[in-house]
């Protein structure tokens, strides 16, 4: 299923926009638009990997039965990995911007 989702994303953006539709030879069309235009729009490859990946998830949590300890661990890293990543991007920022920003939320 994963391979579906993979080849709806490729599919998706090859054919998201007309331009990128205009460069291929099609054949069906409904109205003056392309099937490929129409059946683009109709992707979503984002929900299969979120339902995937939820689904592979539980599978694991069900079959090794887990402790809870395992799952705070990885919620602390995440936050670790997310206050880091922050950090990177706003001090250079404040440092490049001065202290516009403070002074715009005031």
């Amino acid at each position: 299923m994963k391979g579906v989702a993979v080849l709806l994303m490729i599919f998706l953006h090859l054919f998201n926009q007309m331009h990128n539709v205009e460069l291929c030879e099609s054949f069906i069309y409904i109205g003056n638009m392309p099937f490929v235009y129409w059946l683009s729009a109709a992707t979503n490859p984002v929900s299969f990997f979120l339902i995937l990946s939820g689904y592979g998830m539980h599978f694991i949590h069900v079959r090794t039965e887990s402790r809870d300890t395992h799952r705070w661990s990885r919620v602390a890293k995440l936050y670790l990995h997310w206050w880091v990543i922050l950090a990177l991007f706003t001090v250079p920022s404040f440092v490049y911007n001065g202290n516009t920003i403070l002074t715009i939320l005031k």
